[in-house]
């Protein structure tokens, strides 16, 4: 029983889950090239952060270094001046100490004190009767004791036993008109002194000005315009890169500081002349705000990204495997009706879209008795027997049924197999 087909063509493809893990694979790909570009530009972005605080640190320092060069500067030029005085009139000198200390530090008051011989203070201008008050104790008496130099002292910070503040004792040797050993001179300063320029600057939270010597003491701390005394009793650890005589003047270098256990970022200046270190620093973390801010944005993005691409992955896999399985359904549909239609007695064919026929089944030739490459890309209707004509109303309802992919049935017409031979068709 010969049967009309209409179909289309389409390929083979294999089942199982090949599209979602294709898919999934591609998705992952993205991903790991997502995240390496986040990975390294948070890299970049951290670095050029550091490297932006490390040159702000270095110009701060250098800063902090000119104005303590100066400051010392115009403190040993009043020390020389006040001990040329004392040299000049003792009896006189406490009149002319005031005098002084108010001309050249009008907007502070500084301690001004002589230590005889002995250790035991003979003036200062800030103690009535400073005669019983002993320093011979004291280092920044002591180093003068014996020396056979002129040099200004610098000692570390101390509380005073007149003023009950912290201060940093500037003194130099007095040597009497006979050449002997004739006392000190000191000019008792705050630490702060050092760093009154401090709310010029923007160094953010935490950041923080010091002063220490090459001893390792700290002479001056000033953090977030505030004078950090607690400081005072810390010292520097002797691995610091500005303790190595060896190592470069000024530098840079990330540490823990001893006085809060913060890691900052330093610069540093060994100042000429004095032995005295200018440090400049932040905490790390603070320096690093802004590109950890940039940073948690672009982990955000990342796992947003993430999630969608995942799910896009998933989803398109699914649609592929659905896909991959249908074609499968259909190439297996396709191969199960050839193989009916290749065994059994009839025979079927298939046409175009434009009713052409483009296969006919194996039996054809042996039930039709003609090579069916004759008719491959004819009609119907370039098919039948001239000699046997059919009702033009019945091909014409045919005509529709084909045009509107109707099912059709008892179609019957005669095909031309050779010179003055015909069969009957039946299509039922």
């Amino acid at each position: 029983m010969p049967v009309d087909v209409i179909s289309e063509n389409s390929g083979h493809s294999h089942g199982g889950h090949r599209g979602l893990i294709s898919s999934l694979a591609v998705g992952l790909l993205l991903l790991t090239l997502i995240w390496a570009a986040i990975v390294v530009t948070t890299t970049v972005d951290r670095n050029e952060r550091r490297l932006d605080t490390e040159r702000t640190m270095a110009n701060v320092a250098q800063a902090f270094e000119e104005r303590t060069l100066r400051t010392l500067g115009a403190f040993d030029r009043a020390i020389h001046l006040l001990r040329l005085e004392y040299l000049r009139a003792p009896t006189q000198f406490p009149v002319r100490a005031i005098e002084l200390q108010r001309d050249i530090f009008p907007d502070q008051l500084l301690q001004v004190s002589i230590v005889g011989p002995d250790g035991y203070m003979v003036f200062s201008n800030l103690a009535g009767n400073s005669s019983q008050v002993y320093v011979g104790d004291r280092e920044h008496f002591k180093v003068h004791v014996h020396s056979s130099t002129d040099q200004l002292y610098i000692s570390q910070a101390v509380l005073g036993r007149i003023s009950g503040r912290w201060s940093l004792q500037l003194t130099r040797k007095i040597t009497s008109p006979d050449g002997s050993f004739g006392g000190v001179i000191v000019l008792s300063i705050p630490p702060s002194a050092f760093g009154n320029f401090y709310d010029s600057l923007n160094l953010g939270e935490g950041g923080a000005l010091t002063l220490v010597g090459l001893d390792g003491h700290i002479r001056s701390r000033i953090s977030q315009s505030a004078e950090d005394t607690a400081a005072y009793s810390k010292q520097m650890p002797p691995t610091r890169p500005f303790m190595d005589m060896a190592k470069p003047a000024a530098g840079l270098y990330t540490e823990a500081s001893p006085v809060d256990g913060v890691m900052r970022i330093i610069a540093y200046r060994r100042l000429p002349d004095y032995p005295l270190v200018v440090l400049a620093h932040v905490p790390e973390t603070v320096a690093l705000i802004p590109a950890e801010h940039r940073r948690a944005m672009l982990f955000q993005a990342g796992l947003v990204l993430t999630l969608l691409v995942l799910a896009a992955a998933y989803a398109i896999g699914r649609l592929l495997d659905e896909r991959q399985r249908n074609m499968v359904l259909i190439s297996t549909s396709e191969e199960r009706f050839r193989s009916l239609v290749e065994g059994t007695t009839d025979w079927v064919w298939e046409t175009d879209a434009e009713h052409r026929f483009t296969w006919f089944s194996g039996t054809f030739e042996t039930i039709i008795g003609i090579p069916s490459s004759r008719l491959l890309g004819k009609l119907r209707r370039e098919m039948v027997s001239n000699a046997h004509e059919i009702d033009a109303q019945r091909w014409a309802a045919h005509r529709n049924d084909l045009e509107g992919h109707r099912v059709f049935r008892d179609f019957r017409y005669w095909i031309q197999t050779g010179e003055n031979r015909a069969k009957w068709i039946s299509i039922r």
